[in-house]
């Protein structure tokens, strides 16, 4: 959360984003208990806020452990003056292809073909996380698949521990600092020309933003692209169409989805079937998901 009263300094941090911006491009950019989820129409408590920065991230994410292969994404993280909100950019246009081809009346195959054609990438975070939403303290936590089911969570601050291993991330000094969150050790690097406590994904806590963040053994990298402010665009949480889930629940069915396909069908109510060339059923081997939170 951005604190009031550092807001004097930010005008400082503006004009360095400002002459940065010349010089570096920006780069535009469980199971079973599920089905007694419940449809939330509407949130008691509605923010309309204003995006005052936005940092952009390059992502590369480990799906399962069994494939080596890191997949790409970029994510941003839009500053509010009250909500944060980590979504992949990706995910966000290619929501907006979707909802383009249905309302001429297309389906999901005209949906894959023109993505296809026009050679538009799939996206790897699959979160939308809104902080200080609906009351501060609070994360507001969306996870996409072929439903938007979300849940809510206590805001975590990590504790930091501090470690040798300076560098330079788009122009900005950054120190090295070290946590273990939710079964994972992150090695991060933030920089304190930029007095916001806030970073990618659920990192925050530091005295300045994270501007790179690295699992310990490599299998998450996000690190920061470009920086832009002034946006002065609305930041109003996106919680249409939701259902509500836990974080237990959410986690088990992530997993399902790579360990036995057809039965997270089964559960998600998904009745599309992919075929091959040949046009037999594709099956899915089983697999481990490689999960953010452990």
């Amino acid at each position: 959360m951005i604190c009031m009263d550092r807001f004097v300094y930010l005008r400082v941090f503006e004009q360095k984003v400002q002459n940065a911006l010349c010089l570096k491009h920006f780069k535009i950019g469980c199971i079973c208990i599920l089905l007694s989820f419940v449809v939330i129409d509407s949130y008691a408590s509605t923010i309309n806020d204003t995006i005052l920065y936005r940092f952009s991230y390059s992502v590369k994410m480990r799906i399962c452990d069994e494939n080596k292969t890191q997949r790409d994404d970029e994510i941003c993280v839009d500053i509010g003056e009250r909500v944060i909100m980590c979504y992949s950019r990706w995910k966000s246009e290619n929501r907006r292809l979707i909802d383009s081809v249905f309302s001429m009346g297309g389906n999901a195959n005209d949906y894959q073909l023109i993505r296809q054609q026009k050679g538009f990438p799939s996206s790897a975070f699959e979160f939308q996380i809104y902080k200080n939403y609906p009351q501060n303290g609070t994360n507001c936590v969306i996870w996409e698949s072929s439903k938007r089911l979300y849940y809510e969570e206590n805001a975590t601050i990590q504790q930091w521990e501090m470690l040798e291993g300076d560098t330079v991330i788009l122009g900005y000094n950054c120190k090295k600092s070290q946590t273990f969150f939710r079964g994972r050790v992150w090695h991060v690097w933030y920089t304190m020309d930029i007095p916001i406590s806030e970073g990618p994904w659920k990192l925050c806590g530091l005295p300045g933003m994270i501007l790179k963040a690295e699992e310990g053994n490599g299998l998450f990298t996000f690190c920061c692209i470009g920086i832009k402010s002034h946006i002065n665009e609305p930041l109003k949480p996106d919680v249409s169409n939701v259902v509500k889930s836990t974080y237990k629940k959410v986690q088990e069915l992530m997993s399902l989805r790579w360990s036995d396909h057809e039965r997270f069908k089964s559960v998600m109510g998904i009745t599309m079937q992919i075929r091959d060339k040949g046009n037999k059923p594709l099956t899915r081997p089983k697999l481990t998901a490689c999960l953010l939170e452990q």
